[in-house]
């Protein structure tokens, strides 16, 4: 595959750690699999996930957003390379829209997945959105807080409109 430049936003940390995503292109690319997220200094950027490729987490699901451009609220970097991204995903394990939606949090030695539309949280609530409000930030040791949704009705007691945001870390 062949880069094809820069897309969107360019994350850096304070000590010049970087974030970006770019285009790919070549025989073997395709739509589902022309976009992905770099890490790391200048001379030395790997790379953190790649549209199509398997999801950490799940069972045989795909990332699938177009890593064309990422958006300052769902994604970070912080000083010691660790990232923070947000991504749809397709395939295996995903249900409709019930858990189509994961928060993920690593290095270029491999990401894991931090949250997921449709997981239960504290009192057996359900996730209906993760990142619903695009707030989301990242430390340096690597603690993140971001805000979910719940489920109307799920939990106990049950989730109601006054109660269904919160902020995690």
């Amino acid at each position: 595959a062949t880069g094809q430049g820069l897309n969107g936003a360019v994350r850096i940390a304070a000590n010049g750690q970087m974030m970006f995503s770019g285009t790919l292109s070549g025989p073997l690319i395709t739509t589902t699999t022309n976009t992905a997220i770099y890490a790391g200094t200048p001379g030395n950027f790997q790379l953190i996930a790649r549209r199509g490729d398997p999801a950490v987490g799940t069972a045989g699901a795909v990332y699938n957003s177009s890593f064309s451009g990422l958006s300052q609220q769902n994604s970070g970097i912080n000083a010691n390379g660790e990232v923070l991204c947000l991504s749809t995903l397709l395939g295996g394990d995903v249900v409709g829209t019930t858990n189509d939606v994961a928060l993920f949090t690593g290095t270029t030695a491999g990401l894991t997945m931090v949250a997921r539309k449709g997981d239960l949280g504290p009192t057996g609530v359900t996730l209906s959105n993760v990142l619903g409000n695009f707030i989301s930030q990242m430390n340096l040791n690597g603690q993140i807080v971001f805000d979910v949704n719940y489920a109307l009705g799920s939990g106990s007691p049950a989730t109601t409109a006054t109660e269904d945001r919160a902020m995690w870390i």
